[in-house]
């Protein structure tokens, strides 16, 4: 069976990123990838409706850095950062278009690479790419990250998931998904997070950011990306065994 995979599906996978439990389930993740006889999912963990205003400011977003790319800028975001001093915005806007989130989703484009020994296509859709402005001209992945309140990094409270890991698992494989399209990749990345700040007395709404310059370990995402597959095509895991002891969502499935 072919399988073609997102980065944000097999997130569910994750049963622990950066030493923390997260909300994944690796049980849940093989009822929602494995199929019934009717060709549907052997069981879904119920989601919620993607929150509107985060898709909005997302695309806002992406207008906002093509215009500076038009005229050979940084945004001042980034400018101002000594990360940023040998880097420009990715110049090919076609195919950035052709790469990016939801592009992805409305054509028959996006980031894909199919392996033939896995029989399986990981695909996705990038945000941001930069180069450096020099002779090699190596693309740089960054993500925008919009939150209420400014990032917290390496939060000791148990219950708090590590976002910043899951992130890093992204940039990781949208990096790789680059490299084997062919692309000269750097061995770093970007988070850009972008936070409300302040309401102007005229009602527009002032935003802070923070830019976090992220290592980028191409060979986790390849493994990531075959452990996935090998966990779709074996047994149904067995929680406590192969699988997290106690999950909310599937406790009450019984299969097979």
């Amino acid at each position: 069976m072919f399988i073609k995979i997102s980065p944000s599906r097999l997130s569910l996978s994750f049963e622990s990123l950066g030493g923390k439990e997260t909300s994944g389930c690796k049980r849940c993740f093989w009822l929602q990838e494995n199929l019934n006889a009717k060709g549907k999912p052997i069981w879904k963990r119920p989601y919620s409706v993607m929150p509107g205003l985060p898709v909005a400011v997302d695309l806002k977003l992406k207008d906002y850095y093509d215009g500076f790319r038009k005229s050979g800028g940084l945004p001042p975001e980034l400018k101002k950062e000594k990360d940023c001093n040998n880097l420009i915005l990715w110049p090919n806007q076609k195919k950035l278009d052709d790469y990016r989130w939801p592009n992805r989703l409305i054509k028959n484009g996006g980031l894909g690479f199919v392996d033939s020994k896995l029989d399986s296509e990981l695909h996705g859709g990038v945000d941001e790419v930069l180069m450096t402005n020099d002779g090699e001209k190596k693309l740089v992945v960054a993500d925008y990250k919009t939150r209420a309140d400014p990032p917290v990094f390496n939060d000791p409270r148990p219950n708090i998931p590590d976002t910043v890991e899951y992130n890093r698992n992204q940039l990781n494989i949208y990096a790789f998904l680059l490299q084997e399209l062919g692309w000269p990749v750097e061995n770093y990345g970007f988070l850009i997070y972008y936070y409300p700040k302040n309401i102007k007395d005229n009602g527009d709404l002032e935003w802070d950011t923070q830019l976090e310059k992220m290592d980028i370990d191409i060979n986790s995402a390849k493994k990531i990306w075959e452990d996935v597959i090998n966990l779709i095509r074996g047994p149904c895991p067995v929680p406590g065994v192969s699988a997290r002891k106690f999950c909310d969502w599937c406790k009450d499935f019984t299969y097979p």
